[in-house]
């Protein structure tokens, strides 16, 4: 049960994807709007795919709602289909399987619905009002996990813990809904979500390239968790799939400093102030690795100790592959904030950077894996962000910043 819990993780990280680069994109659109609507202020940036044309926030919703209805409906059908398979192996091992596939059919619902509601959060962020969304989400978190906690202490098993988060998940896309709509104007909200073509043909080349870009990273991290929970036993694959569960938690703690300033940079961008971006952008990146190397270490010495305390069936993964795990996220993160920082221009290359980095980590996961057992998940994954990802995108930011400061 605890080998599937895991992968339910893994698999919803993976769901998560089908968002397809549309809520990075978006944020950026709502911030560009709020730029254009201050009162005798234009762009001093001429925007990629948009040049000189003016959006409306109603605009950007309408098609953004338009595109999460289908991207809601897809990630459904996605989970019924490849997911259902991913999950059938582990879910026979299981002493009652129908609880298993109860299970699953409960988070296929529930994610499909939080993936589509994930347009409000994606406004909120473009709005600046990040810190909102969050006090609600962390919330909502605690007393879910508290649920969770309770259920299990009166001996509950998986199915009534998936219960229990999934209906967190819904209770938090309606959070986020009514948050969104009360920091913006109603009206914006009642029209018809239809695609304004204006907005699609400046959206859509950006989106594609990231989606396609993180599909080929993130998904291949994530698909190294599923795959390997197929080709071993639960006893094998749960400490791993642990191990991928908590870099990811640290990894979403340690972006903040960053992540939270980009609907910022994006509107500095708009507004020509080169040298403010490089302010904001080196104090919030420095923080950024900070915080990810202290909790990557401190996981490293303290995690076997926090596993024996709380009594876990589940052993914490071996030094060596945490180290390795921890250093290529690490890695990763130095080439992603700068990749972000280039896309502030709305020039996305995810595709490229992300894309032949996936192909290189493919290439080599294979032979690692051979090699070196399970440690070579994330030795190929190391391979692929060091040899491309993180020159090629920080090559990519210092020419932008440099070149336009230069023009200014």
């Amino acid at each position: 049960q605890a080998n599937l819990w895991f992968l339910f993780s893994s698999l919803l990280a993976i769901q998560a994807l089908i968002d397809f680069g549309f809520s990075p994109t978006f944020t950026r659109f709502v911030a560009y709007c709020r730029t254009e609507q201050k009162a005798g202020q234009s762009q001093a940036m001429p925007i990629r795919n948009l040049g000189t044309t003016t959006i409306t926030s109603a605009s950007v919703i309408a098609t953004m709602r338009h595109i999460y209805n289908r991207v809601g409906i897809f990630a459904f059908a996605v989970a019924a289909t490849a997911g259902s398979l991913a999950v059938a192996g582990p879910i026979g091992q299981l002493d009652e399987p129908q609880g298993g596939w109860a299970a699953w059919a409960v988070i296929a619902v529930a994610g499909s619905i939080g993936l589509r509601s994930g347009m409000y959060s994606t406004y909120m962020q473009g709005a600046e009002h990040i810190a909102l969304y969050r006090r609600w989400e962390i919330l909502i978190g605690i007393v879910s996990a508290s649920v969770g906690c309770v259920i299990l202490i009166a001996g509950g098993g998986l199915l009534e813990i998936v219960v229990s988060t999934q209906i967190g998940v819904l209770v938090n896309a309606w959070v986020n809904r009514k948050l969104a709509i009360s920091v913006s104007s109603p009206e914006e909200w009642s029209h018809r979500p239809i695609v304004d073509r204006s907005v699609m043909d400046a959206v859509w080349p950006a989106a594609w390239r990231s989606g396609i870009g993180v599909l080929m990273t993130a998904g291949v991290i994530q698909g190294t968790g599923v795959m390997y929970a197929q080709l071993s036993s639960p006893e094998e694959s749960a400490p791993y799939l642990l191990a991928l569960r908590l870099i990811q938690t640290i990894r979403t703690f340690s972006i903040v400093p960053f992540y939270t300033r980009l609907p910022n940079l994006a509107k500095q961008y708009a507004e020509g102030r080169m040298d403010r971006i490089v302010e904001i952008a080196r104090v919030g990146m420095n923080r950024t690795n900070w915080m990810l190397l202290a909790g990557v270490l401190g996981m490293g010495f303290f995690g076997e100790a926090l596993m024996e305390l709380i009594n876990s069936k589940t052993p914490f993964v071996a030094p060596a592959i945490w180290g390795m795990l921890g250093l290529a996220i690490l890695v990763e993160r130095v080439g992603a904030m700068h990749l972000q920082l280039y896309s502030t221009t709305n020039h996305v290359v995810w595709h490229i950077a992300n894309g032949v980095s996936g192909i290189i980590m493919l290439t080599a996961i294979p032979f690692a894996y051979e090699r070196f057992g399970v440690l070579g998940f994330p030795l190929g994954i190391l391979i692929g962000y060091v040899t491309f990802y993180v020159p090629y995108s920080m090559r990519l930011s210092y020419r932008c910043l440099l070149y336009t400061s230069d023009a200014a």
